[in-house]
C-alpha cells in the first residue's frame, strides 16, 4: 500500500512540475511578445506623431494660401471657410479610419498559438 501511495505521489509531483514548466514557457513567450508589441506600438506612435505634425503644418499653410487666394479673387470669407471646413472634416475622417485599421489585428500570435496547442494536447483523448 505504501508503494502505491509513493508511486502516486511521484506521479503527482511530476505532473505538477510539468504544469509549472508549461505555465513558465507560456509566460516567457508572452513576455517576449509583449516587449515586441510595446516597441512596435511606441515606434508607430512616434512616427505617426511626426507625420501628423508635419501634415497639420502643411494643411494650415495650404489653407492660409487658399483663403488669401480666394479673398483676392473677391470670394466671400464664409464660403471659403465652409469649403475648407468640409475638406478638413473629410481628411480627418480618412485619417481616423486609417488609424483604427492600423491598430486592429492579432496581438501576441505566438502566445495564443502555444496556448491553443497545449490545450488541445491536454484535452486530446487517446
Amino acid at each position: 500500500m505504501d508503494d502505491v501511495i509513493g508511486t502516486l505521489g511521484t506521479y503527482g509531483q511530476r505532473s505538477l512540475q510539468l504544469v509549472v514548466r508549461l505555465v513558465d514557457l507560456h509566460l516567457e513567450t508572452a513576455q517576449r511578445e509583449l516587449a515586441r508589441e510595446q516597441q512596435r506600438i511606441v515606434a508607430a506612435a512616434i512616427v505617426l506623431s511626426i507625420g501628423a505634425t508635419l501634415l497639420m503644418t502643411g494643411f494650415v499653410l495650404l489653407q492660409a494660401f487658399i483663403v488669401l487666394f480666394l479673398y483676392s479673387r473677391q470670394q466671400y470669407w464664409l464660403t471659403t471657410a465652409i469649403g475648407l471646413l468640409s475638406f478638413d472634416f473629410l481628411i480627418g475622417i480618412l485619417f481616423l479610419i486609417l488609424g483604427t485599421r492600423q491598430l486592429r489585428g492579432p496581438y501576441m500570435i505566438e502566445t495564443i498559438a502555444q496556448l491553443t496547442k497545449t490545450t488541445s494536447m491536454l484535452l486530446e483523448e487517446e
